[in-house]
């Protein structure tokens, strides 16, 4: 994603980027990395006791895996801004509005899969499948 753009200018070149890899014929595999929540603790931890650094943010983040997993993309889409406001999400989450374009392009594409989810030194972090 580039970092001045908006979720709508990220969708579009999600948009650009999966017309381009569907029409010519190449099997492709895109792999997106981003976070949930950033708030990382400040103090030094005991990795076995790791935990949120605030717990509003696993709601958060277990609220946008759901949308995302239940294929409400349309709602998910809605909330981007909200979610990435109020969790501290890894560059605004636009990673989501990039896949999110993607997405839209892909004919009939697998439903997603939430393989992990956790807390990693106080920050949401998963694992997702999304197509």
């Amino acid at each position: 994603n580039h970092v001045y753009s908006n979720n709508e200018e990220t969708r579009n070149l999600g948009r650009f980027v999966g017309e381009t890899i569907m029409s010519d014929g190449v099997p492709t595999a895109v792999i997106l990395v981003s976070g949930l929540s950033q708030r990382f603790f400040t103090r030094e931890i005991d990795l076995r006791e790791d935990g949120f650094a605030n717990t509003a943010d696993d709601t958060w983040n277990r609220k946008m895996l759901d949308l995302i997993v239940s294929r409400s993309d349309e709602k998910a889409n809605a909330l981007l801004e909200a979610f990435a406001k109020e969790s501290k999400a890894d560059s605004g989450f636009k990673a989501m509005a990039f896949a999110m374009g993607l997405k839209s392009v892909v004919a009939d594409p697998a439903p997603p899969e939430l393989l992990a989810y956790g807390p990693v030194y106080g920050t949401g972090q998963a694992v997702l499948r999304l197509f």
